[in-house]
């Protein structure tokens, strides 16, 4: 009965453990999403402003 017992307590605790790290993995995902996104945004910022200076030199 009490193996039974211990069994069932390792066996929630490790579906316990299992879970957070899912849980941490998909948060580590989001946030490389959003830091990959960032910097994407930041890069067609200075397209931008590149392009801005570039069309500066050519007066129309």
């Amino acid at each position: 009965m009490q193996e039974k017992q211990l069994l069932q307590t390792v066996s929630s605790n490790m579906k316990m453990v299992y879970e957070s790290m899912q849980y941490f993995a998909s948060i580590a995902k989001e946030e490389t999403e959003a830091t990959t996104f960032h910097s994407a945004y930041i890069k067609l910022e200075n397209l931008q402003k590149e392009l801005q200076e570039h069309l500066q030199q050519y007066p129309s």
